[in-house]
């Protein structure tokens, strides 16, 4: 749910296990309301329970595993996104003559506990459990907190927040094998990437001699063959957790690359 400001406040509220594979195009600041949640980057590893604080930073890749908590069979978290345009102007307001130095380390960082964050979330949830806007002065008021406390405890990250330079390029490669079960529009890939359109259709080239459509199909192929003879998954949970629009569409792109129809091994 938007709160105004030009930020984003996202409240998450599960009662089962969940793995989800991310991106960020804004840097966030995730406060663990109960449960447990996992961050996975490319080499570490890393849990946050309830009253913990992790920042995620934005255009890196990442995994969030969510276990609901024991006691209520409940994982909830809060997230407020900075979007660029809010960042640059409070950096012109606030911290007009700093000059970010790039950094490249994890994709994510613990925040020590402060009162003054957790404030900032428990004040933005009646809004968002009741679904209602604030005063704008108010919500922008939470968010000029919010920043001030994280600076506070971590003077680091103004090298992060204020720097709006397009990201590294990601591995085209990697980024494929681990999205490729997600509808994911191809200019939002290229992005990701840290690429314009063309740059990633040009780099993708070296990568196969596919495109990256046709690639995609391929690799959902080669998985649903093994989940359908060597898991001995249902058809129905294969075609759905695979990206596949519809069953049908499934059946005859598996039946035209295999030549016999997934009902029938």
């Amino acid at each position: 749910m938007t709160l105004g400001a030009n930020t984003t406040f996202i409240s998450y509220r599960l009662n089962r296990f969940a793995n989800n594979f991310e991106i960020l195009s804004q840097h966030a600041l995730i406060f663990v309301k109960s449960g447990l949640l996992t961050v996975k980057d490319q080499g570490s590893r890393e849990c946050f329970s309830r009253g913990e604080f992790v920042f995620l930073r934005r255009y890196h890749q990442f995994t969030l595993e969510a276990v609901p908590e024991n006691s209520t069979g409940i994982y909830e978290v809060h997230c407020l996104e900075f979007p660029v345009s809010y960042l640059k102007n409070y950096q012109q307001k606030f911290f007009k003559s700093f000059k970010a130095q790039p950094m490249r380390d994890n994709a994510y960082q613990r925040i020590a506990y402060s009162n003054d964050l957790e404030s900032v979330f428990l004040t933005a949830m009646p809004y968002l459990e009741q679904g209602v806007m604030p005063l704008g002065e108010i919500h922008e008021l939470r968010i000029r907190e919010c920043l001030i406390a994280l600076l506070h405890l971590s003077p680091e990250l103004k090298n992060l927040l204020f720097d709006y330079h397009s990201p590294w390029k990601i591995d085209i490669a990697s980024h494929m094998e681990q999205t490729f079960a997600f509808n994911i529009p191809l200019k939002v890939r290229a992005a990701e990437c840290g690429r314009s359109l063309a740059t990633f259709k040009r780099d993708f080239a070296r990568f196969s001699s596919l495109t990256p459509a046709r690639w995609i199909l391929s690799r959902r192929l080669t998985a649903a063959y093994h989940m359908l003879m060597v898991e001995k998954k249902q058809i129905s949970e294969i075609y759905s957790s695979l990206g596949f629009k519809s069953l049908s569409h499934f059946s005859t792109a598996f039946k035209n690359k295999y030549h016999f129809p997934p009902t029938k091994p």
